[in-house]
Parts: structure tokens; sequence; C-alpha cells
């Protein structure tokens, strides 16, 4: 299929207007049908219904948008890494994180460019479901992330290994009489508010930690750092993995009994990412797991 007819479909089903999108283009009207023709004969379906007073998407429109929007994506970040390639600025990775896990990123990175000194590296935060997205819409080359919605993936397409998966810890304010405790009894944590950036209904929240302890109350934050304030200023708890850092703040995380294990940590890339200095990044990260172990 022709990669200008698809991105003349794009601006068409954006516009919903042949002679605005004829404009875009800065094609004819005449050529612009030709284009969408082209592929509704090859496809062999009806993407716009059209008359003279309107232009609409059809479903198979509609779904046909949504996908090409990807494959022009990837074509156009094709041509540029090709591009960056010839002028020798291919040494690159794209890396992303979840909430917390720019707390393992650093050592990782720390021993990544004492090897590879030229690499260059970008870094993005995400949310989890985010990640994902990213990771398959090729904007990403590699991220670190929770499983939270791994049900979601098809594990044929990915390199994936397990980080991190211990019991998760107990941020409590350091003035509390939770702080006293070596490990936190769950059964102490009945009468506390709760603070959370999992974005499910409350009865959902309610019921999960139920095999743990009671949930008094809850409040919602969007951000580690909103989170890390709420519990400072000791208007509640909250759960962490057990790599993160608090160090500055007024929070300490404690281990309890039983263990919160909630989410692991993975580190994941695409199969089919060719670049050596993803493949370099991906085992330096597994060899560092595997020391610790």
């Amino acid at each position: 299929m022709n990669i200008d007819n698809i991105k003349s479909f794009i601006i068409l089903a954006e516009t919903l207007n042949f002679t605005k999108a004829a404009d875009k283009e800065n094609i004819t009207q005449t050529a612009m049908s030709r284009r969408i023709n082209s592929i509704e004969e090859e496809l062999e379906v009806l993407l716009f219904y059209r008359n003279n007073k309107e232009v609409k998407l059809t479903l198979a429109g509609k779904e046909f948008y949504q996908k090409s929007k990807s494959i022009i994506s990837l074509y156009d970040l094709a041509i540029t890494n090709t591009k960056n390639l010839e002028k020798g600025i291919g040494k690159y990775i794209s890396i992303g994180v979840g909430t917390y896990e720019h707390f393992l990123l650093d050592k990782y990175l720390k021993n990544f460019t004492k090897e590879f000194t030229d690499v260059k590296i970008k870094v993005f935060q995400y949310e989890y479901k985010e990640l994902l997205k990213k990771l398959n819409s090729y904007e990403l080359d590699l991220i670190l992330t929770t499983d939270q919605f791994f049900n979601q993936i098809d594990d044929n397409n990915y390199d994936k290994y397990l980080i991190s998966k211990d019991p998760w810890l107990l941020g409590v304010n350091k003035e509390s009489n939770l702080a006293n405790e070596k490990i936190i009894d769950t059964e102490k944590l009945n009468d506390k508010n709760f603070v959370t950036m999992f974005t499910s209904s409350i009865y959902s929240i309610y019921d999960f930690y139920k095999r743990f302890f009671e949930v008094k109350d809850i409040t919602y934050v969007n951000t580690y750092f909103t989170k890390l304030c709420l519990i400072n200023s000791d208007l509640g708890i909250g759960f962490f993995p057990n790599y993160v850092k608090t160090t500055g703040s007024d929070v300490i995380l404690k281990p309890t009994n039983p263990p919160v294990y909630l989410r692991k940590t993975f580190v994941l890339k695409r199969k089919n990412n060719n670049n050596f200095y993803v493949k370099e990044f991906f085992n330096l990260i597994k060899y560092e797991t595997n020391k610790l172990k």
C-alpha cells in the first residue's frame, strides 16, 4: 500500500473535508479522491460515508485511522533512524520508567555509560499503561515497569526479565507511633488513611487490601512526589517498592508482617529491536540483577 495514500487518508480522516485535505497535501481534489479510492479498493472496504453535505468515517475507517497513524509514525521513525545512522549519530537508546523505577535506573546508567561513553540516552517517565503503549509504538526502546498491565500484552513479542519480586515496604512518618516498630503488624493499620495512586474504585481497593488489613479511608494522588508529600506530613501511610529511597524527607520505610506483595518489577524490550546498545543495556540489567541474588 502506498505511503502517500495512507498519509492522505489520515489527513482526510482528521479534516473530513476533501477540499481542506487536498489543500494540505498540495494536490487536487480529484487526486485526493483517487488516493482514497485506491485504498478502499485494495482493502475492499468502505472507509468514508460521503455525499454532497458531509464526509464521515465508517467504523472500518475509524479502525484503519487508528492503525494507520501507528504505521506512519513507525515509517517516519524508520526514516529518521536510518538517516541518523548514515550521519553516524545512531548510538542512542530511549528508555522509559514508571512511577518508581528511576530509583533503579540510575545505577544501571552509571555502569552502562562507563563502558559505552558515546551513547546518547534519553529517559522518559510515564504511567504504566502509557509506558507499554510507547514501547509498542517504537517510541521507547526499553522500559522498566511493574507488571500491572501485563495481561494486555503478548509475551511472545518481548524480551522480559524480572528485576524485583520482593515485598513492598510501608512508608510512615518518622514521628508516628508506627515508626518505632521494627516490623509493622498490618493489624495496626486498620485505622489509618491509605495513600494510593491506584485509580480503581474505592471498593476494589478495599477488597484488594482486605487480605492484609482493613482500609479505613483512602486518599488518591497522581505522582510519587505527592504521595510522599502526604506521608511526609503524617496525613497517611502508603506502600513503596523496596528499592525506593526516601532520603531528605520525614518518611521511613518499614517491612510488614505479613509481607505485602503488590507488584513485580521487570525490564522489557521488543524482540524485534536489533539496536546493539539496547541489547547491551538489557543484558547489563540482567547481570546486575543476578549479582544481587
